[in-house]
């Protein structure tokens, strides 16, 4: 039997995202559930978009290496996951 954790699919509740200054993304909880604000480079606003339960933190890798060209280590998925976790995102 397989398991898979919440990590291993991760889906984000519906966020606003505006940029702010030098290319960077703010982000905000428009449900009221958080009060919290994220600002974020637009590599993070990228990966964060895969968050929709579908792609597996390996597909969020190859798609971040296509668009990007370098290599996206799981631990850095894995940190992004958990602070929207902890701002209830």
């Amino acid at each position: 039997m397989l398991h898979f954790n919440y990590m291993d699919y991760a889906k984000l509740r519906p966020i606003e995202a505006s940029p702010v200054e030098n290319g960077l993304f703010c982000i905000r909880d428009p449900q009221g559930f958080s009060n919290k604000i994220l600002v974020l480079s637009p590599e993070a606003i990228f990966i964060c978009s895969l968050f929709d339960g579908c792609h597996s933190i390996l597909d969020i890798q190859e798609k971040f290496t296509h668009k990007y060209g370098v290599l996206l280590f799981s631990d850095k998925i894995k940190e992004i996951i958990t602070q929207l976790d902890s701002c209830l995102f």
